[in-house]
């Protein structure tokens, strides 16, 4: 059986990119490919397009983004390069022999102004830079005239590999016997590799169009904190904020919560539970510091 060739931008650094490539390695009907960022500029679109073209892939991942959101509200131009200019040529240049394209958004491109899940129909009202990057990169595919492409929104993702939240908030709790957390924002926290793994099944049936993929449930920062106290058997008191201090400099969406049903209904299961992800990240990754 002919294996598929694989792309997967984001870097052998970034979050989702490294677990993209955990995930796909060991499926035998792929042959994963991982640029890394320091083999050259992907905003420089000339060699973007030569590297495309001398590889000619037939799935591309598009894990890389202007990952962080705070310094997104400081450097709009950059972040919108990052987030639309890139897609946009990937699309282009994909179209040229119909390779399938991939691309990772978030559920900051709502403006978290209701309390029910957003489904992927919903009309998208972002609110900081980055939610508006990410809004103009999905436009670049919805637009763009390319016969196969995914869209896979996602929120809040923590995993082995690359510093995240999660990872923040362990270090806290192992240090201090008290850590503030915000109560204010509500979403679904997401365990990256079941986010690749749903990515792959996803493509294995051939999906298009737009997916909501996150563990299923909802919780707010200080509730994913008191969890990890709680598997780390840990004596830290968590104090409720209403805002964190650095997060003052942008508007998160208040309620970021994504609907899984499309998911649910395509692949016919059911993604598990935060709580569930969130403990096996632990008891796999810091079972050193578990009491």
């Amino acid at each position: 059986m002919k294996k598929s060739k694989v792309l997967i931008l984001g870097g052998k650094r970034g979050l989702i990119s490294q677990a993209l490539s955990y995930i796909f390695s060991k499926d035998p009907a792929f042959e994963i490919i991982l640029y890394d960022k320091f083999e050259f500029d992907l905003l420089d679109f000339g060699e973007l397009s030569e590297f495309l073209i001398d590889i000619k892939p037939d799935i591309v991942l598009n894990a890389g983004s202007y990952n962080l959101p705070l310094s997104a509200e400081e450097d709009p131009d950059l972040t919108l390069r990052v987030d639309f200019e890139i897609p946009k040529k990937i699309v282009e240049i994909l179209k040229h022999w119909d390779s399938y394209l991939v691309h990772f958004s978030s559920y900051m491109v709502f403006d978290g102004k209701r309390n029910v899940p957003y489904r992927e129909e919903d009309k998208p009202n972002p609110k900081s830079v980055y939610g508006i990057s990410k809004l103009r990169g999905e436009e670049a595919l919805i637009g763009g005239n390319l016969k196969n492409w995914l869209i896979i929104r996602t929120s809040w993702p923590f995993g082995p590999g690359a510093p995240n939240y999660v990872d923040d908030i362990i270090k806290t709790v192992l240090e201090q016997d008290k850590v503030c957390a915000c109560h204010k924002n509500i979403a679904s926290p997401t365990y990256t590799l079941d986010l690749a793994d749903y990515t792959r099944k996803l493509l294995k049936k051939k999906a298009k169009g737009i997916y909501h993929v996150v563990n299923r449930g909802q919780a707010s920062l200080c509730e994913v904190t008191q969890e990890i106290i709680n598997l780390l058997g840990r004596h830290c008191v968590v104090q409720p904020v209403v805002e964190e201090e650095n997060s003052k400099k942008m508007k998160f969406p208040e309620y970021g919560v994504l609907d899984v049903s499309k998911l649910i209904d395509f692949l016919g299961e059911k993604p598990r539970s935060w709580i569930l992800a969130l403990r096996e990240y632990i008891f796999s990754h810091y079972k050193n510091h578990v009491e």
